[in-house]
């Protein structure tokens, strides 16, 4: 007997059936995935506030410096500078640690986290980063600083500091997010060894996920603030649960290493995919700013060092009158020769200590 279309109807059905289930349980595994990353990102995000909330205000005490014997450690701040091989430059380093010691920090507060980067920038991917992780992590292992403790990462060789630690502890509580970093309006091409006027290939990007908190700036690795607990959680999610960026999420690699990332490229990237979590300071004539990195073209000839009280200070081409500084000063330490006034602090820093 010839069989009824109903009959072969109901025959094929089961086979129909299998992959409709298998796509829907692939969708909800897809759909576990991304919400266990979202929540996973939340939960961060949430404890990196409570832990900013944690920390104690402070007295505005102008001119007064934070005494380590007195004051209990959650107030204290640390500076960690990652050096290497063919950055490190003792002269630079000497010049950071005495321009804090002039502020009134304690220069056993500054910590070196030494990396191998004697490739240059080809074979640095994100050894710097990876370096200042491990710092962070020893720090909490050895249980002698909370992690409620502020912690300013800089490169030492061209950076200034000229404010006394509790000005920074109270500029860092005086704003809404957990991690402070530096930025920049230009930025610095290793390969063709050039400052870019604007936002560009290969160390300079725009990612796609870039609101109006970070448009045209560059997000700079080389200044950034946070405390203890949070950075080493942000580095440690960031380097182990997340894949490395594409060209197509706006991020262009090192020219003759494909597949390499520049660590000011790779995290300027994951910045700003934490848009609750990060804070930018950048290069705007702003008093309150708390960095000031890679100082623009129109600032540079109004900046000046004056050698008696050893700070910078803006001069006003309009009134004469000096303008207030960042307590952080950074400068493209491959171009000292633009900045006159780094170095004439730099030689004051050398002849005071």
């Amino acid at each position: 007997m010839r069989p009824s279309f109903s009959h072969a109807h109901d025959h094929n059905r089961p086979l129909r059936v299998v992959p409709f289930l298998a796509v829907v349980l692939l969708l909800c595994i897809s759909a576990v995935i991304i919400w266990s990353r979202n929540q996973r990102s939340s939960d961060f995000l949430q404890v990196a506030l409570a832990e900013k909330r944690q920390r104690p205000k402070l007295q505005s005490k102008s001119g007064t410096t934070i005494d380590s014997t007195t004051d209990s450690k959650n107030n204290q701040l640390l500076v960690i500078t990652p050096l290497g091989n063919s950055t490190s430059n003792e002269k630079g380093v000497h010049a950071l640690k005495c321009s804090m010691k002039f502020r009134g920090h304690n220069p056993e507060h500054l910590i070196r986290a030494k990396f191998d980067d004697k490739d240059g920038y080809g074979g640095l991917d994100v050894k710097k980063i990876r370096t200042i992780l491990k710092t962070l992590q020893e720090l909490l292992s050895q249980q002698e600083w909370p992690a409620t403790t502020l912690i300013l990462v800089v490169d030492a060789f061209d950076v200034v500091i000229q404010a006394n630690p509790q000005e920074i502890l109270q500029a860092y509580d005086a704003q809404p997010y957990p991690i402070l970093f530096g930025a920049e309006a230009g930025c610095w091409n290793p390969v063709t060894k050039t400052l870019q006027s604007t936002v560009s290939a290969p160390l300079c990007t725009l990612p796609t996920h870039q609101t109006s908190i970070a448009k045209g700036l560059y997000l700079n690795s080389g200044v950034f603030l946070s405390t203890l607990g949070t950075l080493a959680a942000f580095l440690d999610h960031e380097l182990n649960h997340q894949e490395l960026p594409t060209e197509k999420e706006g991020l262009v690699a090192l020219q003759g290493f494909p597949g390499q990332f520049n660590d000011q490229a790779y995290w300027g990237y994951w910045y700003t995919k934490y848009h609750p979590l990060i804070g930018i300071d950048n290069t705007g004539d702003n008093n309150n700013k708390l960095i000031i990195a890679n100082i623009g073209r129109d600032h540079r000839s109004a900046l000046r060092f004056d050698i008696t009280t050893g700070l910078f200070a803006l001069e006003d081409n309009n009134n004469g009158k000096q303008k207030q500084v960042p307590p952080v000063m950074h400068f493209p330490g491959s171009h000292p020769k633009l900045f006159k006034p780094y170095i004439a602090a730099k030689r004051f820093f050398e002849e005071h200590c």
